[in-house]
């Protein structure tokens, strides 16, 4: 069943494209990544959507959130906040080749972690990468389509990815969802430069009462 936050993210979606196309053409961009370029872009759309919207949202790229479970949470990319109701969180990613969007494993437990302990009312994750790199299923890619995850199955093929996070002070939380689906909600397609770009977002989904005593990995002695 489509929501009122999907068709919120499918506006954000189209609009995000278009900023991104447009700043590329401007400083002549052969690629883009979050930092420089989808981070503003898409909070420049956000506020078009919101703007044209008759609604109390506001758009908050400062929002964080505090967890016993997961001292290290901090804030989300984007958020839609309303008065007392628990905000819409997006977290972004963007660039090109491998990694671009390996972080996404992270972002997707981070979500579903909310989610579960009811931080936030819908969550979903946006990211911008060269059509061709959708096509061949780099990793975090597959957090887009419609798929169910073991969060404890996450843990082998992201084996790098948690240890460097650790190393950096940022391990996951505790009790974490032990099961969590996403199911996708748009695509858009854009041009930076002569490359197809393609602007995906996911919605994050967990129902699971049952929770997962994550460990941090650096423990496992392969360091």
């Amino acid at each position: 069943m489509t929501t009122a936050a999907d068709h919120l993210l499918v506006d954000l979606a189209r609009e995000t494209a278009a900023e991104v196309a447009r700043l590329a053409r401007e400083r002549e961009l052969a690629r883009v990544n979050e930092r420089d370029h989808l981070q503003a872009s898409c909070t420049r759309a956000a506020r078009t959507v919101v703007s044209s919207l008759r609604t109390d949202l506001i758009v908050s790229t400062s929002l964080g959130f505090k967890s016993p479970l997961w001292p290290r949470l901090g804030r989300v990319d984007l958020a839609f906040v309303s008065g007392e109701e628990t905000p819409i969180a997006v977290e972004l990613k963007s660039g090109a080749g491998r990694g671009a969007l390996a972080a996404c494993a992270w972002d997707a437990v981070k979500l579903a972690f909310m989610l579960r302990h009811q931080q936030v009312s819908a969550a979903y994750l946006l990211a911008a990468t060269p059509a061709s790199d959708w096509a061949v299923g780099l990793r975090g890619t597959e957090f887009f389509g419609a798929s169910s995850f073991e969060t404890q199955a996450l843990r082998e093929p992201y084996l790098d990815w948690w240890r460097s996070w650790e190393r950096d002070g940022y391990p996951a939380g505790r009790q974490l969802p032990a099961t969590f689906e996403t199911q996708p909600v748009t695509r858009v397609s854009f041009q930076v430069g002569t490359t197809e770009w393609v602007v995906a977002v996911a919605a994050v989904q967990t129902d699971s009462s049952e929770g997962l005593e994550w460990q941090p990995t650096l423990r496992d002695g392969l360091i």
